[in-house]
C-alpha cells in the first residue's frame, strides 16, 4: 500500500524503530494513536467508529 518502506521490516522488535512492538504515532505518520495495553485498540477503534457515526447524523 506504500505506507511504509518494505525494508523497514527488517527493524521489527528494534530499539527506536517504528515497529518496535507498541503503535508510537511519533514515529510514523499512518498511525492514528499511540497504546500498549493489550485490548485498547478496540477501545479507541469502536470510539471512532461512534464519533464518526454520531457527526455523521
Amino acid at each position: 500500500m506504500g505506507y511504509f518502506d518494505k525494508e523497514e521490516l527488517y527493524s521489527y522488535k528494534q530499539l527506536d524503530s517504528v515497529f518496535q512492538g507498541h503503535p508510537d504515532m511519533k514515529k510514523s505518520s499512518y498511525i492514528d494513536f499511540s497504546s500498549g495495553s493489550l485490548g485498547q485498540g478496540l477501545s479507541v477503534g469502536v470510539g471512532k467508529a461512534l464519533a464518526i457515526d454520531y457527526m455523521e447524523t
